[in-house]
């Protein structure tokens, strides 16, 4: 049958009723071979394709007839899953496949246990856990891995603005764990690239830390026990400039210069 809309329009349910409940009505299209229409009693009507796939006959729906579904589209639809056949793709499996992917949830819980908790300091994993606990699971974590684009990836770096760092280093968070899905864990996760890829990240201005008094105190203990006092002098004239005519200074017969009082704060810059 040459189905077209009017026809399509005047169809009624005209299936059997059996003790399993009723039988098919499908309404088989001669333009696209495979290509049907399944009336329900309920006046439902839904397209759907038949095909063959190692042997086995298989039934995909397609979509609802009507709005925004309509004829033309249904068979350029059919169409399409039909060119997969021919690479071997089998379309119900795979729209299986689909509903059973895994989440970014799943993906951030794996990177915590497998990755994060392996081979990065306590310090760094708390950090890791918060990023995805306050920003990447509340935008991203129902999603499908295998969904996530770029544009999503950009769209949350793009919303951290105000805070460049911390923007940055959710991006660098989130490219580690996409990394991973892409190579690592892909058998798992069927991700062929990295959404995080080509995004540009936004310049950091320096930031100065101080070191803490029980820092402080670790690293004057760790030079003043060290055997060598001529590179302990060294590291403390590089990681603490003191003026020429500083008081507590003096010099040896070596000329080298030795710290008498405390360890004073000293400051480290980075990016």
């Amino acid at each position: 049958m040459n189905l077209t809309k009017a026809k399509i329009d005047a169809f009624q349910f005209e299936g059997r009723s059996l003790a399993s409940g009723t039988s098919r009505d499908v309404r088989w299209d001669d333009k696209i071979k495979g290509l049907g229409l399944r009336v329900y009693p309920t006046g439902e009507k839904q397209f759907v394709l038949s095909y063959r796939i190692k042997g086995r006959k298989r039934l995909i729906t397609i979509g609802k007839f009507g709005d925004p579904l309509t004829l033309d589209m249904a068979r350029s639809k059919a169409t399409k899953l039909k060119s997969g056949l021919l690479d071997g793709k089998d379309p119900l499996r795979y729209r299986q496949d689909e509903r059973g992917a895994p989440t970014v949830t799943e993906l951030a819980n794996r990177y915590l246990r497998e990755h994060a908790r392996k081979n990065k300091r306590p310090r760094s994993c708390r950090d890791d856990e918060l990023m995805l606990k306050n920003i990447v699971k509340p935008r991203l974590g129902t999603r499908k891995v295998v969904d996530i684009t770029f544009s999503d990836i950009d769209a949350i770096h793009r919303a951290m603005k105000a805070t460049p760092y911390r923007a940055n280093r959710v991006v660098a968070l989130m490219s580690k764990m996409f990394s991973l899905a892409s190579t690592q864990w892909r058998d798992i996760y069927r991700l062929d690239h990295n959404p995080t890829k080509g995004l540009k990240r936004y310049q950091e201005e320096k930031r100065r830390q101080y070191l803490g008094t029980e820092e402080l105190a670790s690293l004057t203990k760790a030079l003043n026990e060290h055997a060598d006092q001529s590179l302990a002098n060294a590291v403390r004239l590089l990681i603490l400039p003191v003026p020429s005519n500083d008081p507590t200074t003096r010099a040896t017969g070596g000329g080298t210069i030795v710290q008498d009082a405390p360890l004073r704060p000293i400051s480290r810059r980075f990016r």
